[in-house]
């Protein structure tokens, strides 16, 4: 809008979910993100279970069980009216199986059509009380429960053993009682609800987006596959301007390859792949030190705007760190910069933080779906940084217990690349091995015991 384009929509994954799953409580994928990043087992098959049940192969176990819908979990019985059979089931179900190019759904809705046709002719008028009896028989055997087959799938073991032989070397039987124990309790984790969109599609289909001529997809590197098709799917007609940077994935790692992946799953024939290679928001001293965490070599080039080192400074001393991130803050507010947030890794970490600084400093704590202004001092997890930037970043908690793997690397690639004009690294006892004993090139390191 601020470039003077109308009737452009906004919206974010979470928001597709809803407007087609709304009978269903979802989980935020800030809150899978944060069982991600929190690690340990939850963390684990969070990811393992994310990338899984988005993947293609788990896509084609889909499409089977898709398939084989009409034969297995549609209950085509003999329809009868007044003691005569009008239609066999097994004519109901050679017609059903008819088309499987057309949504299961919509080839159900014309077999009733047929079935009552069949039963009082043409005239809609007649029978009316007796169409509706009928009616009513028929919508039970062709109503389609989109999560309960969702469940079937993980819960009988012969769909199951497919799942298994499709997505090796998993502990599957885990994620299998944790699928089905949040499906028991009427939700659905952030990523089944993808799986349970791409069936509801197979099932239903929708012309809901069929107008749509352009989709600009940004954080693209933070999609799957399956989101992938689901927006190719609800966008048959668009192009598509796909924008990301392969080091800022979240829960998952990407190379440069992907940009081809996401041609072949949108089945596009032609497209351009441009490399962006200067970055705009950092200061040669902080885009330098960020990008040791990532191991993506390809050439980034920083418009020429020197500033001030980076500051990496460990502390012993609880109370001392706390003290610590305090005065870098207001040293940063001395200097006039308007916004200065402070990064965790988790929003439990965020919370913890905030109890500890409320009494030595103004706070504002930012949960769910991020900041509704960027303004003053602000503390969040990371996670919900991407694409925000900010005049000063506090890297509070890089110690050797948060931040060990690539995947930690990128996260702290993330929160540093927020800061335009400052940055400082700071942790609680010992330096993430990450850092490289604490010190780069353009950076300032420091210890304190106090």
């Amino acid at each position: 809008p601020e470039l003077g384009e109308e009737h452009v929509v906004s919206m974010v994954f979470g928001d597709i979910l809803h407007a087609f799953l709304k009978d269903w409580e979802i989980q935020p994928r800030e809150v899978f993100l944060e069982d991600v990043m929190g690690g340990g087992r939850r963390g684990a098959y969070a990811r393992a279970g994310m990338e899984g049940k988005t993947s293609e192969v788990f896509r084609k176990v889909l499409d089977e069980f898709i398939a084989d819908s009409p034969r297995q979990e549609i209950p085509c019985q003999d329809s009868s009216y007044e003691g005569r059979l009008v239609v066999p089931g097994e004519e109901l179900r050679r017609r059903l199986c008819q088309r499987p190019e057309v949504p299961l759904a919509m080839r159900l809705a014309q077999l009733k059509d047929w079935v009552l046709e069949e039963t009082f002719g043409t005239g809609k008028g007649k029978y009316k009380e007796e169409r509706n009896l009928v009616l009513q028989e028929l919508e039970a055997m062709a109503s389609l429960d989109v999560c309960g087959l969702y469940r079937k799938l993980w819960a009988e073991d012969g769909y199951f053993q497919a799942i298994c032989r499709a997505w090796a070397g998993v502990d599957m039987v885990g994620i299998r009682r944790d699928t089905l124990d949040m499906l028991d309790t009427g939700r659905l984790g952030y990523d089944d609800a993808i799986a349970v969109l791409y069936l509801h599609l197979r099932l239903y289909g929708s012309n809901t987006y069929r107008n749509i001529r352009q989709v600009i997809l940004d954080e693209a590197q933070d999609y799957y596959p399956l989101q992938f098709g689901i927006l190719r799917m609800l966008f048959p007609g668009a192009k598509y301007t796909v924008l990301g940077d392969i080091n800022q994935t979240l829960a998952k790692q990407e190379d440069i390859s992907f940009y081809g992946q996401v041609q072949k799953l949108l089945g596009k024939q032609k497209v351009s792949l441009v490399n962006l290679e200067k970055s705009f928001r950092c200061t040669e001293e902080i885009l330098h030190f960020s990008l040791q965490f990532v191991s993506h070599t390809q050439r980034i080039q920083c418009f020429n705007r020197p500033g001030d080192p980076v500051e990496v400074e460990a502390v012993a001393a609880h109370g001392a760190y706390l003290d610590r991130i305090a005065s870098k803050v207001q040293e940063c507010r001395d200097r006039g910069m308007e916004t200065v947030c402070l990064f965790t890794k988790t929003a439990q970490g965020a919370r913890s933080l905030c109890t500890g600084l409320q009494a030595r400093m103004d706070l504002e704590l930012v949960e769910g779906s991020g900041a509704e202004r960027i303004q003053g001092n602000l503390l969040m997890p990371s996670y919900l940084a991407k694409g925000l930037e900010f005049d000063a970043v506090i890297l509070c908690d890089a110690d050797a217990g948060n931040y060990t793997t690539k995947e930690d690397g990128q996260i702290l690639y993330v929160a540093c690349t927020r800061a335009l004009h400052r940055l400082v690294v700071l942790c609680e006892g010992e330096l993430t091995p990450l850092l490289a004993g604490g010190m780069c090139d353009g950076a300032e390191g420091s210890a304190s015991g106090n």
